[in-house]
């Protein structure tokens, strides 16, 4: 079952998660010690839990009264006849998110459209032979002059894309391995499917901000199964060359609108730094502490479920209001459903309140029938 306020119970423990994700992000020291295994995990659970805003009558229930009523009644306000804001809301939810997926729709036409007919620059013997090294085929890699980082970009026919400029020995072998990792691992799908869910997620801010985590991720992930293996003094050649495309890498013609992969993003050198010290990091046997992370992380996200935020019911709140006190049971007490979705509360023959269906989850209306 799915309900306003489990909806919003969701909505803060996913905000919640997000700061503490970037919380920790800020201290290298995390990822250096537990790997991106636990952090890949923590996010794929905060996504999951927006995603699924269940509710159940097990749940414990943590009852608001002043914020959540206040809200309610708000929500509830008429503004013209047929109109309340909650369905105003419903309504800019739908639409923000059907612009975002029409931006979404028309920048990967724009680009696929400008890859195609962007001017592709000759092939050098320098590149053939770094591909032939890597195992990559030389018909999925092109160079152009459209950008000044490398990319690799496509769903149906995935390419590597390269800047048209000289290559330090070496730093081709590096750019086409970690390329190729990305699209082994299907990583620019990743991508698509994140900035969808940022596309119907699109007004919370925490959204956007989880989305350079999910990317950086990605690119941490890819750096290590590159230097899986790999001795120190090639792993700093590695770094060696992510620093020289990230200081030649500047916002180029085309913009791939967070669906792809690049060797290295311009214009963020906190996030250079940290692969490179990853990257610069030899390899430890970190499976203790990255389980217990992960187990961790479970165990937050299997409490969430736990517990829900709802308002209080409606009370009297003066003696003029005041009704007489009734003993609430399955023999003296039953619940009508109203055509316009509520229910009215009856009890020793009196209707006492009509109350919305959210308040269903309230322990005083458990095992009450409902009539029609």
């Amino acid at each position: 079952m799915i309900s306003v306020w489990s909806v919003l119970s969701a909505s803060l423990w996913f905000s919640v998660a997000c700061l503490l994700l970037m919380l920790l992000r800020r201290h290298t020291n995390f990822l250096l010690r537990y790997g991106t295994a636990a952090w890949s995990a923590a996010i794929l659970l905060t996504v999951i839990r927006l995603l699924l805003p269940l509710d159940s009558k097990r749940m414990v229930v943590l009852r608001s009264y002043r914020v959540l009523p206040a809200l309610r009644e708000t929500m509830e306000h008429e503004l013209t006849t047929g109109l309340t804001v909650n369905r105003l809301l419903v309504w800019l939810w739908l639409g923000g998110a059907l612009v975002g997926l029409g931006l979404v729709a028309r920048s990967m036409i724009r680009n696929d459209r400008n890859l195609g007919t962007a001017i592709k620059a000759p092939r050098s013997q320098q590149l053939k032979e770094a591909a032939e090294r890597c195992g990559v085929p030389i018909g999925m890699v092109h160079v152009t002059h459209a950008i000044t980082t490398p990319v690799s970009a496509g769903y149906i026919h995935p390419a590597i894309y390269l800047p048209d400029r000289p290559y330090v020995d070496g730093d081709l072998d590096w750019i086409l391995k970690h390329e190729m990792t990305h699209l082994a691992g299907h990583d620019s799908w990743l991508c698509l499917g994140f900035l969808l869910f940022r596309c119907v997620f699109w007004w919370n801010p925490l959204v956007h901000l989880a989305q350079r985590a999910v990317k950086e991720v990605l690119e941490l992930r890819c750096d290590k199964a590159v230097l899986t293996g790999v001795e120190a003094t090639d792993r700093l050649a590695y770094v060696e060359a992510l620093y020289r495309a990230g200081h030649q890498a500047r916002p180029g013609a085309l913009r791939f609108m967070g669906a792809g992969t690049c060797f290295a993003q311009p214009g963020e050198p906190a996030a250079l730094a940290l692969r490179a010290k990853m990257a610069m990091d030899a390899p430890a046997k970190r499976d203790k502490t990255a389980m217990a992370a992960l187990a961790l992380s479970v165990a937050l996200f299997v409490v969430s479920y736990v517990f829900i935020l709802q308002p209080a019911g409606f009370f009297p709140s003066n003696q003029d209001d005041a009704r007489p006190v009734h003993a609430v049971s399955p023999d003296t007490s039953y619940l009508k459903k109203l055509p316009s979705g509520e229910y009215e509360f009856w009890c020793d023959g009196e209707l006492v309140w009509t109350i919305s269906e959210d308040m269903l989850q309230d322990e005083m209306f458990e095992g009450l029938e409902v009539v029609s």
